[in-house]
């Protein structure tokens, strides 16, 4: 688990430096919340919030039992449809 959580703040790191780089008019969002963990049988997430509830992001890292496949979503105002 603590490679896991390891290998998710890396890839974590590099989508907030891409994200940044992309469109230098906008603004970094900051972490507003710590890491929630939820786990279970078969699903573990790691979930944050960046920026305000209004205009902010949530981010959901999950992995349904692989230990090498994740789904991240983004879900807020700022992400593009």
């Amino acid at each position: 688990m603590l490679r896991q959580t390891i290998v998710i703040g890396l890839m974590l790191a590099l989508l907030v430096g891409r994200a940044t780089a992309a469109s230098p008019e906008d603004a970094a969002l900051e972490p507003t919340t710590q890491w929630r963990i939820d786990y279970g049988e078969e699903r573990c997430s790691l979930l944050r919030q960046f920026g305000e509830v209004k205009d902010g992001v949530l981010l959901e890292i999950a992995s349904f039992g692989s230990r090498t496949n994740f789904r991240f979503t983004l879900i807020g105002k700022p992400v593009p449809k």
